[in-house]
């Protein structure tokens, strides 16, 4: 890449001693893992979901069945993310021991077991009472018959309607023959995993691999063994979280301060006085830390007059479609002489879905200034943040 930038090799050297890896978010505790569905059959999808406080680096998933080990970093249980794995498949009918273990800078674990019984089997009949028994085949009758004239209807629900997680719908008329549940939304009609089924009450399942929508109203129809549904209930589906770093495109400098040589903002380059290049040129990458959110180089003093060589930086950041700050990563700056020649201003709020980052700087000894940061958001995964 073509750069109106000269720096001798000395120089860049002292300038990669000056980074820092970003620091580590507060030490959570991992305190629960639910299975689902359980028991389940041979290669049905089972999903785990990890419960907890704060947040955790990495967590390691052991599903006991001799598969790899499955990483989930990083965890944050706060916000749901990456607390609930794409589901995993069980090759044999078993009892397994599934194990959730915290790396360091968390604390508990969690352990549960799961059974696995084999594609479309049934508890045998029981030894005093016989599979034809024509008492138990006539009150089966009846029940099916019942079920054909009940109808279901959805009063309220309980926990999150969110992918992967299990919630509860309320109601009246859902029969004791299991029936089934369908969730419409912004992501169509999806059918969910029935967990649990009771004449008042029934445990539902979300598919754990929507994405790519906000969270939104969703509606939820219950339909009973005998083919009758309920009226559509309104439930509000909140989408699946992830965590990214914003890239410097994302992050545009309104002021990149001219008052050096050189002067290089994110993708801003500016000329200052005295500079020995008549033309701006567009930087597609930050050299001092390659990735960084936001990245500014100033350099070259030599015949400024007074006040020159300092400055304000200033940035805007704008997210929508329910992104909202979430970390930063860790302000680091510096010059050939390992100075501290720039400071980030105040103003970050976690949650917030915008923000003008300020940054004041001076050219220390050798007449340079640099720095660099790491910003973090949180959003619906799969959706455009911008």
């Amino acid at each position: 890449m073509k750069s109106t930038r000269s720096l001798a090799a000395p120089a860049l050297a002292a300038i990669a001693l000056l980074l820092t890896p970003a620091p580590a978010r507060a030490a959570g505790t991992l305190t629960g893992l639910s299975l689902q569905p359980n028991p389940a059959e041979i290669n049905q999808g089972v999903q785990a979901t990890l419960s907890g406080q704060g947040s955790c680096p990495e967590v390691t998933l052991d599903y006991g069945d001799g598969s790899p080990a499955q990483k989930l970093a990083p965890v944050d249980f706060n916000k749901s993310v990456n607390t609930s794995p794409p589901p995993h498949k069980f090759a044999a009918a078993k009892t397994y021991t599934v194990t959730a273990s915290p790396g360091k800078g968390c604390q508990g674990s969690a352990t549960a077991n799961l059974t696995v019984k084999a594609k479309g089997g049934a508890d045998l009949p029981s030894a005093k009472q016989p599979a034809g028994n024509t008492a138990s085949m006539a009150a089966a009758n009846i029940l099916k018959a019942l079920a054909a004239y009940l109808v279901p209807k959805v009063t309220g629900g309980l926990g999150l309607v969110e992918p992967g997680m299990t919630f509860i719908a309320f109601g009246s008329g859902f029969g004791s023959t299991m029936g089934k549940g369908t969730l419409t939304g912004d992501f169509g009609s999806r059918q969910l995993n029935v967990v649990q089924w009771a004449p008042k009450g029934i445990g539902f399942q979300v598919p754990s691999d929507i994405a790519g929508v906000s969270d939104h109203t969703a509606k939820l129809v219950v339909e009973t063994s005998g083919g009758q549904k309920s009226e559509p209930f309104a439930l509000k589906f909140r989408a699946k979280r992830d965590v990214v770093r914003l890239k410097a495109g994302d992050v545009g400098a309104t002021t990149c301060a001219a008052t050096a040589q050189q002067n290089t903002c994110n993708w801003t380059v500016k000329m200052g006085p005295g500079a020995t290049v008549a033309t701006n040129e567009p930087w597609t990458g930050c050299v001092v830390k390659a990735g960084a959110s936001l990245c500014g180089w100033h350099e070259g003093a030599a015949g400024l007059g007074m006040g020159l060589g300092m400055g304000t930086d200033q940035y805007q950041i704008s997210l929508k479609n329910g992104w909202a700050l979430y970390d930063l990563g860790g302000f680091v700056s510096g010059s050939l002489y390992n100075e501290k020649v720039a400071t980030l201003g105040a103003g970050f709020t976690e949650g917030a879905t915008s923000w003008s980052p300020k940054v004041n700087w001076h050219l220390g000894k050798g007449q340079l200034a640099t720095y660099s940061c790491d910003i973090f958001i949180v959003g619906p995964k799969g959706v455009p943040y911008k």
